[in-house]
């Protein structure tokens, strides 16, 4: 069987949950039996696969320029179409759904919807409509969508309306530290982390307020990790707010974020909607308390391994954080929680599973 995995993820994505989980799938789909993969990434400006060098990825790393996105998701999409014509694939799965070329040749087609962020927050996404004809016309088109939680699903089912045998679930993985250490945190200089995109629905201008007009937070530091720079309108919330001495933007690799993972008090995770929540899994398995919203599908990922609160209840937010960073003994009962909660969603299993997809849509002979 024959598999190719299209370049839209790779084409929009410099860094991020989504390029990583294909890399993950792919390269244990690669080593599966009678398996044969091609990652066809085009011309892409991914980091993640920007140092790889496996025989299954065909792509060039371009650095990206300014408005160029919509023409080089056009030109890869001519790419791909004839890479499909000399590899002929069984099965193609479109890693994203912002252009869904028609792709030649007779062959089956899976998606993965992670969100439907944009249907639920169209405020959030100017010029969104697009992206929401094309999600709903990849969806319609493909013979297979996989989901990252039951909640996505319940989503595609009732606003896309596809048929439940056309779903599947299939969770996201996290890759387990080698070496952990959970003992990095210090209670006498804690801080709070925050991970990822913080705008919209993400809530963190709420996260923000909440910390500077909450009593039981009125010495809480917060480190706010990824998602670009401060932009001018946080920078002038952060100073009216008075947060200048408490708030910190950091950014880095995988292994510096870990580090952040590992000494942090807790990470608070206030967004009002996710289609998985992969911060939850990696603070997790890196000996990180989580306290977060319990919104949409984060008590799915979490269980009872996070502490949730209603969203924007700012007693219940602080109550929830002031526990975690001072009773210590509640503190390590969680992360112990934490790490086996991460350990029961892997990337193996991930991939077991949409392999198991494939499977039922090409049937071996």
């Amino acid at each position: 069987m024959r598999i190719l995995y299209d370049f839209e993820a790779f084409s929009d994505q410099s860094h991020g949950g989504i390029s990583r989980y294909v890399i993950e799938l792919a390269s244990r789909i690669a080593k599966a039996d009678n398996c044969e993969v091609m990652l066809f990434a085009g011309w892409h400006r991914n980091q993640h696969l920007k140092s790889r060098t496996d025989p299954w990825i065909r792509g060039q790393y371009l650095k990206p320029f300014w408005r160029t996105g919509e023409l080089r998701r056009r030109f890869n999409g001519f790419l791909t179409r004839r890479a499909i014509s000399d590899f002929r694939p069984d099965i193609i799965h479109r890693t994203y759904h912002r252009h869904v070329p028609d792709y030649p040749g007779k062959h089956k087609t899976v998606v993965t919807i992670h969100d439907l962020t944009y249907f639920h927050y169209p405020e959030s996404f100017p010029g969104g409509e697009i992206v929401r004809r094309r999600l709903e016309r990849a969806a319609r088109e493909s013979d297979h969508s996989l989901c990252d939680t039951e909640n996505t699903r319940q989503d595609v089912i009732r606003i896309l309306g596809l048929p439940l045998e056309q779903t599947s679930v299939v969770h996201l993985g996290v890759n387990l530290p080698q070496n952990n250490n959970a003992h990095l945190f210090d209670p006498s200089n804690p801080f709070l982390l925050y991970v990822g995109q913080r705008s919209g629905y993400k809530n963190f201008r709420w996260l923000l307020e909440t910390l500077s007009r909450h009593d039981r937070l009125a010495s809480s530091r917060l480190i706010a990790f990824g998602g670009g720079d401060f932009t001018r309108d946080e920078k002038d919330l952060i100073s009216g707010l008075d947060l200048q001495d408490r708030i910190q933007h950091k950014a880095g690799d995988d292994s510096f974020l870990a580090d952040f993972y590992r000494r942090a008090g807790t990470l608070v995770y206030p967004s009002l909607y996710e289609g998985f929540g992969l911060p939850l899994l990696e603070a997790m398995a890196h000996g990180c308390p989580v306290v977060c919203s319990n919104a949409s599908s984060l008590p799915e990922v979490g269980g009872e391994a996070v502490i949730t609160y209603p969203p924007e209840d700012s007693e219940a937010f602080a109550k929830a954080v002031r526990t975690v960073v001072s009773d210590i003994q509640f503190r390590r009962q969680l992360v112990d929680r934490g790490y086996q909660r991460a350990r029961e969603f892997s990337w193996d299993r991930c991939a077991e599973k949409t392999l198991q997809v494939y499977r039922d849509l090409v049937p071996e002979d």
